[in-house]
């Protein structure tokens, strides 16, 4: 169970072929980016950091401004499924780059494009330009991805807009027009363009990564108003009537997976994704440098989210040891919001929001639903990201309102409260569909459900 509140920010870009394959992307079928322009906003974009402006748009009213100030560090995504099978794929975009390095400077800030894993795994570098570049106008910038990305065809990948810089002088970087077009590349001509030069295109450079198995509509995704039992103690009591099981990935056997599958219901693998905990049989795995202080359960430490590279394999192989070898259906990772507690290191909203979504990712890229246990503060950025919310105690802390965007968005909220009698939270929980449960803090079998089984 979720001990604090956790918060995760991450600036990622993955393009949607989801509407794509939908017929809800742009007009042209052989177009997989939506609102490659920003005409529309930020949406379907994921962006942390960086800022939609109108002040110097390449097409249209929109573009993203990327970095423009020191020591900056901004992300941009968007997550696609490409077509199936295998076809040419050429990324392009449009960028205004600018500088107040002086002249002659050393690269120190850039713009990196790469195509990655739906979980954020590097595929390949689609191209870099650094403040050595900078012209002062409009120039077009395209890669040919049909190799790099030619193995992952049916799969989720993200497009991937990375500025980072110095701490002394900063560079801008505006992004406008980006594509991802099934066929040849589209023609540099711009009518509302002004003159642009095009650089030689970026050969790209490939890095072999792990591909999800299981495409998203074969993802099993609860519906509202499902009942469930939380067990993370003792042998899991499978007799009882609730169709969702939240019960722990490490100490839950195969076989009671297989048991509840036989009875027509579902596991949800229990995993802590924000704290090291000095029992679990990977434990050594952790570098010493990612554990902060207590989280105030015993053997249990706060984890540095901000050292995705470190802990990214190591939440990977959880995932596949634990999860998915045990044929679970879903994960519930735990300890998602370490930034608003004491954990020792400076975490910021931004840090949590990269790390919670990578985790997400990393699920749906085995192929399992995914629930964000607590961290309400990031409800309205992540519920897009997890396909349910698993909730401690809103009730108690009169916190409940703000799951309301998982029920709209048609995504179930698991509620326990531990303190509370059920006539205190069950009539609100039905009145807001949640799906409720009264347990103890141990965790054992034992449960009271709002809806009887």
């Amino acid at each position: 169970m979720s001990r604090a509140r956790l918060l995760f920010v991450v600036f990622v870009a993955t393009v949607s072929a989801l509407g794509w394959l939908s017929g809800e992307a742009d007009a042209d079928p052989a177009q997989l980016v939506t609102n490659g322009g920003f005409e529309g906003g930020q949406s379907p974009w994921k962006v942390a950091g960086p800022n939609l402006v109108t002040s110097r748009p390449h097409t249209g009213s929109n573009s993203l401004d990327i970095c423009n100030y020191v020591r900056c560090r901004d992300e941009a995504w968007q997550t696609l499924w490409l077509p199936t099978p295998a076809a040419a794929l050429t990324v392009s975009y449009w960028t205004y780059v600018t500088t107040r390095e002086l002249p002659g400077a050393p690269c120190s800030d850039s713009l990196t494009v790469q195509a990655r894993t739906a979980t954020g795994v590097p595929i390949t570098t689609a191209g870099k330009i650094c403040n050595g570049d900078a012209t002062n106008t409009w120039v077009q910038r395209t890669a040919d991805l049909t190799e790099a990305l030619a193995p992952h065809a049916g799969r989720a990948v993200q497009l991937y807009f990375l500025g980072q810089g110095n701490s002394t002088r900063s560079s801008d970087f505006v992004l406008d027009d980006v594509a991802l077009t099934v066929g040849p590349p589209p023609s540099a001509t711009s009518p509302a363009a002004p003159p642009t030069t095009t650089p030689t295109t970026t050969t790209p450079t490939t890095t072999p990564t792990t591909t999800p198995t299981t495409t998203p509509s074969s993802m099993w995704r609860p519906a509202v108003g499902t009942s469930w039992q939380l067990q993370l103690q003792g042998t899991v009591d499978t007799s009882l009537g609730a169709k969702v099981f939240d019960i722990d990935g490490h100490d839950t056997p195969a076989s009671t997976v297989d048991r509840l599958h036989q009875q027509g219901k579902q596991a949800v693998c229990y995993l802590s994704g924000g704290s090291w905990e000095n029992w679990r049989p990977d434990a050594t795995q952790f570098p010493a440098s990612v554990l902060g202080n207590g989280n105030g359960w015993p053997g249990e430490r706060w984890l540095d989210v901000r050292a995705v590279d470190l802990l990214r394999p190591i939440m990977q192989k959880r995932v596949a040891d634990q999860c998915t070898s045990k044929r679970f259906d879903a994960v519930d990772w735990d300890n998602l919001d370490g930034y608003t507690n004491n954990s020792g290191f400076p975490l910021t909203y931004q840090d949590q929001l990269a790390y919670n979504r990578m985790l997400a990712g990393l699920a749906h890229d085995a192929g399992l639903s995914v629930g964000l246990k607590n961290d309400l503060e990031q409800v309205n950025d992540l519920v897009g990201d997890f396909d349910f919310a698993v909730n401690e105690q809103c009730k108690e802390y009169d916190e409940c309102g703000l799951l309301a965007p998982f029920i709209a968005a048609g995504k179930p909220v698991f509620h326990v409260e531990y303190s509370l009698a059920v006539s205190q939270f069950c009539p609100s929980d039905q009145q807001m569909r949640f799906s409720g449960i009264k347990k103890s803090l141990s965790l054992l079998a034992a449960v009271t459900p709002c809806q009887p089984y």
